[in-house]
């Protein structure tokens, strides 16, 4: 499936880009996502003040609904509003 994302193409420099999403894996959900927050540190990369590698996509700090589930996930289900934080 192809999504639409904001990208950040350089310094004060976006634009919007398809991007492929497959289904997900065995421990990880699919959200659609409703909001996206953009934090200080994406506001400094555009703003040119943090240097960082160009392209990336802005926001990662998202809210929405789960709509597809992998087989070992557990605890969550289609339908589950989520919020969602870049994490490792």
């Amino acid at each position: 499936m192809k999504i639409d994302a904001i990208w950040f193409l350089g310094p004060r420099c976006v634009g919007v880009r398809q991007v492929e999403v497959g289904a997900p894996g065995p421990f990880e959900v699919q959200v659609e996502v409703k909001a996206c927050g953009i934090c200080m540190g994406d506001i400094f990369t555009f703003s040119g003040k943090e240097e960082r590698s160009y392209p990336f996509i802005a926001g990662h700090e998202g809210v929405g609904v789960i709509t597809e589930v992998g087989s070992e996930v557990r605890g969550f289900a289609c339908g589950d509003k989520v919020a969602l934080s870049e994490g490792g």
